[in-house]
């Protein structure tokens, strides 16, 4: 089974799957169980308590996003054996760019209507060494949704330059998630 935190620990699933045995748990995205679980995630700080009550004897975890604070708090919080595997790879990856750009200031000339950031990002895609797919994220669905919508108006501009616009977040219907990934994957520059 391939399931959230959150429905792990529901009374549905404990009502229909309460009785089996399952003999391993596996935790994707283990970080959130220290990084984001207080607010953002709080079931994953939970997970202990479904593996202690459904009697599970193996517990693995999996992220890419660890630090040794991290770390040594998913070791307190999910049940892992003493055997504990640790693999890790070099934090870089040759095939990214990983950038903090700062907003237009007030004197330059606005690109499209709508917040400096969004001008901001406007003017990084026209520059020729950024070229290939781009990943913006934003601090809420809200803030998402409203940079796509802002995008989709200047989608000509945007296609010449070899951009589509897709918006992907957790409240999006899976197929319109499935369709932003078959975009990002398949387009010439996804968005």
């Amino acid at each position: 089974l391939y399931l959230s935190p959150e429905l792990l620990l529901s009374a549905e699933f404990q009502k229909v799957f309460g009785d089996v045995h399952f003999d391993r748990i596996a935790v994707d995205e283990a970080h959130c169980v220290s990084t984001w679980g207080d607010s953002f995630r709080p079931d994953y700080q939970r997970i202990r308590v479904a593996v202690g009550r459904m009697h599970i004897p193996h517990c693995s975890a999996f992220t890419a996003t660890v630090d040794s604070k991290i770390e040594a708090d998913i070791k307190k919080r999910i049940p892992l054996r003493s055997d504990f595997l640790r693999v890790a790879a070099p934090p870089e990856r040759g095939n990214l760019l990983l950038k903090i750009e700062k907003p237009l200031k007030g004197s330059e000339t606005p690109v499209v209507a709508g917040s400096t950031k969004s001008n901001r990002l406007f003017q990084l895609l026209t520059i020729p060494e950024y070229r290939g797919a781009a990943i913006v994220y934003c601090g809420a669905r809200d803030s998402a949704t409203s940079l796509y919508l802002r995008l989709r108006r200047y989608e000509s501009v945007l296609k010449a330059r070899g951009y589509t616009p897709h918006l992907f977040h957790a409240g999006i219907p899976y197929e319109d998630k499935v369709r932003a990934l078959d975009g990002f994957l398949n387009d010439p520059q996804p968005l």
